[in-house]
């Protein structure tokens, strides 16, 4: 599977799409490799999938997703597979890729308390040609900073020197019509080749509440160029700096600081606007709450759970986001948390 390009993990879903890379082999010594691969048996399944020729057959590869997800609290899955959940305010380097000829940078404004430490502005730089993109959780809107100040982007595509930056949605109305959709792919320019699609991101926001966003980066081996909050792998447990939320229905929840990751210094500073300045200024607070059990008795998880049964699946994919589903639900998220979050998953 290395040589088609495909990296195969044993969580990841079998596709079965005609473009998506296949290979014809015996069965036996594919299917017992840890379930990295599946083929289906049955004469009269998928033929994409099921050659009956003998004991060869052509195998579906399962694509493993390299997907960095910051939901709600906020709740971060990295793109190395760590999970934990943010209880900080402030403006964090969320992601990075630095690569010659290009260096993104993503930085995240968190709220305070009061706001649930959710995620109020987005603010994407590339820093060698100087393009500035900003959104915002007041209007959810993407805008670009041009030398006669911002103006909002709508699709297109976007080139400054090497770094290119296709708009393919803006502020597009999901399933739920108070989330809002924005989809940009980030791009550079390489001699010889052309465009290469690094990274998309995707966001999804409610206006004047908060935004969650994704960050899937198309190539495995940029992992080695990727920074910030959502490039962190799983810590040791010789190594854990974190609180756990202990709980009947949540178990144990890492929770982290990422004073690592905390950049310093006000947000028109850093890059933003002004205006989005004065909005940040209303909903970041400094320190962090500690989460006890107080905060969310055992027959509150109980009707959480309930409330996310109804709108999100428990597999083993998706346990985590169900986990941070009940937390959400139970410290003041309430139904519309757990239809975001199922909203989210499937964009």
């Amino acid at each position: 599977m290395a040589t088609l390009g495909v990296i195969c993990g044993g969580n990841s879903d079998p596709q079965t799409a005609a473009e998506i890379p296949q290979v014809e082999s015996d069965l036996a010594p594919l299917l017992n490799n840890g379930g990295n691969c599946e083929a289906s048996k049955k004469p009269d399944s998928d033929s994409r999938c099921n050659l009956p020729s003998g004991t060869s057959r052509r195998l579906c590869c399962c694509v493993e997703q390299v997907l960095g997800v910051v939901n709600n609290d906020p709740h971060i899955h990295t793109l190395r597979g760590a999970h934990y959940t943010l209880l900080q305010s402030g403006n964090f380097l969320a992601w990075s890729f630095s690569k010659a000829p290009v260096d993104w940078r993503l930085l995240a404004a968190y709220s305070g308390a009061e706001s649930r430490f959710t995620t109020q502005s987005l603010l994407l730089l590339e820093k060698q040609s100087g393009l500035t993109l900003q959104m915002t959780a007041e209007d959810c809107g993407w805008q670009m900073k041009t030398e006669n100040g911002w103006r909002e982007v709508q699709p297109q595509l976007l080139s400054h020197g090497a770094a290119n930056l296709e708009v393919q949605e803006a502020r597009k109305h999901t399933q739920d019509p108070l989330m809002l959709e924005s989809v940009l792919v980030l791009q550079m320019q390489q001699p010889g080749v052309g465009s290469v699609n690094v990274a998309r991101l995707l966001t999804h926001c409610g206006p004047k509440k908060h935004l969650n966003f994704k960050v899937k980066m198309y190539a495995t081996k940029d992992l080695d160029y990727v920074g910030g909050e959502l490039g962190g792998a799983p810590r040791s447990p010789h190594n854990q700096h974190h609180l756990s939320f202990l709980s009947a229905k949540l178990n144990s929840m890492v929770m982290q600081k990422d004073t690592e990751f905390q950049v310093l210094g006000t947000w028109a500073s850093l890059g933003g606007s002004e205006v989005a300045e004065e909005f940040l200024k209303s909903k970041q607070q400094l320190g962090t709450v500690l989460v006890s059990t107080e905060t969310c008795t055992e027959a509150a998880e109980q009707e959480a759970e309930t409330i996310c049964a109804k709108h999100l699946p428990q597999d083993d994919h998706h346990a985590e986001v169900f986990v941070d589903c009940i937390y959400d639900v139970c410290h003041g998220g309430g139904e519309a948390d757990a239809l975001s979050a199922a909203a989210f998953i499937s964009a």
